[in-house]
């Protein structure tokens, strides 16, 4: 999939709240990886051991740390 679209792997970030279902797959294909660990919404996902770039609790916390806001 990446071919198709033409971007590298280096500059796409993967955010994501499935720790199981995104940040594993995601690491495979070396992608950069965000995980937003929302306290509101219970984890429905099988526990995993993947390790993401950066653990945030909530979208607006990464836009802050990406100075976007």
């Amino acid at each position: 999939y990446l071919n198709r679209i033409g971007v590298a792997p280096e500059h796409l970030l993967h955010v994501a709240q499935s720790s199981y279902h995104d940040i594993i797959p995601a690491n495979e294909l070396n992608l950069s990886t965000v995980w937003v660990t929302r306290s509101d919404t219970p984890n429905a996902t099988p526990d995993s051991t993947a390790t993401p770039n950066l653990v945030v609790p909530d979208l607006k916390s990464l836009v802050s740390i990406m100075g976007l806001n």
